[in-house]
């Protein structure tokens, strides 16, 4: 009998690779490659994508992680934080990335009470440097989709775009209106 084992699957905007390694495959055997579905009902689990560039240079090997912080009130100042974070992500060789999240392993506390929506962060990390953006998507219960406020699964997944040489995040939301801020470059503090 062969011994199969399933390689990890890569998220990125630009491709998923998927494919199934045994002892007879071959260094020049190459993944299965699709396209990452960003609009319509087939997006799945899929919380945001984007691409990350250096001065208008796609920038590969950039880490991505999204953070949850949980809906409450009754946090004190220097109180510990129980935030739910995603494992990290890189960008492709075009700078791209996605993030998937599946509801269905989120506990309620990272929901307002009664509504279906997250608040999260997107952490993009670069040569020692980092810069994060906030901002916050919609579960659209009948399909499972996630969406920018007011918009039906039809639409297109969140995009969060950085350009790390100008220091700019650009958001476009799933209705396609979009808006450019600085997003300031911080150094990664040290462990």
């Amino acid at each position: 009998m062969l011994i199969r084992t399933l390689c990890l699957p890569l998220t990125l905007l630009g491709a998923v690779a998927l494919s199934s390694c045994s002892a007879e495959d071959t260094a020049e055997t190459a993944p299965e490659v699709t396209q990452l579905v960003t609009s319509g009902p087939g997006t799945g689990d899929l919380l945001v994508h984007g691409v990350v560039n250096r001065d208008g240079a796609p920038q590969p090997g950039v880490e991505v992680v999204v953070s949850l912080w949980p809906e409450t009130d009754d946090l004190e100042v220097g109180d510990a934080v129980d935030m739910w974070t995603t494992d990290p992500v890189e960008t492709d060789e075009d700078g791209r990335y996605g993030v998937r999240v599946d509801p269905d392993e989120l506990s309620s506390r990272y929901f307002p009470a009664g509504r279906d929506h997250l608040n999260f962060d997107v952490r993009v990390s670069s040569d020692a440097r980092f810069t994060t953006w906030s901002t916050t998507a919609w579960l659209l219960e009948d399909s499972g989709v996630w969406r920018s406020e007011r918009s039906r699964p039809g639409d297109e997944v969140i995009d969060l775009s950085f350009d790390l040489g100008e220091e700019t995040v650009t958001l476009t939301d799933s209705q396609g209106r979009s808006d450019t801020d600085e997003s300031t470059l911080f150094p990664v503090p040290s462990k």
